[in-house]
């Protein structure tokens, strides 16, 4: 009888999380044996939203303030030099319980995205990060004016 519940639990699809309409997901182990973090975004609401084309990647001074070192680019990397096509301002529409992964990123902070060319540069410092993804302009997504997940490197 347990494991005939548990089954029917497990087939149930997941539902929405008006508590977290937005989620970042970061997994640091997607390339094993490398460092580079792989980073999607899931829409829980049940229904669409827009946020804006860019994560923030800001790191913690330690006193309570934060600094933005990068930007993550949400769409896929652009064929060739993405600085040639830079992170533009047109919103990124997630469809319900829609999930899209990123590029993954190499911790390093030059370049104009983590597209490539990746030129050498300063790998990003040990400490406490946060990632930052706002909704678009008159996008209203309850109960958050904008989604944070945290990381440490």
């Amino acid at each position: 009888m347990t494991a005939l519940l548990l089954a029917l639990l497990l087939a149930v699809p997941p539902s929405v999380d008006p508590e977290r309409p937005v989620v970042l997901l970061p997994s640091k182990d997607a390339f094993r044996g490398k460092e580079h973090l792989q980073l999607s975004v899931q829409n829980r609401a049940s229904r669409r939203v827009s946020v804006r084309p860019s994560v923030a990647v800001e790191r913690s001074r330690g006193d309570g303030t934060w600094e933005a070192v990068f930007r993550l680019r949400l769409e896929p990397c652009p064929p060739g030099d993405s600085r040639e096509r830079p992170i533009g301002d047109a919103c990124v529409t997630l469809a319900p319980g829609a999930t899209l992964a990123l590029t993954p990123w190499d911790f390093y902070t030059s370049g104009a995205d983590q597209c490539a060319p990746r030129p050498p540069g300063l790998r990003a410092y040990k400490g406490a990060y946060r990632l930052v993804l706002e909704p678009c302009a008159g996008e209203r997504i309850e109960p958050a004016s904008r989604f944070i997940t945290f990381i440490r490197l």
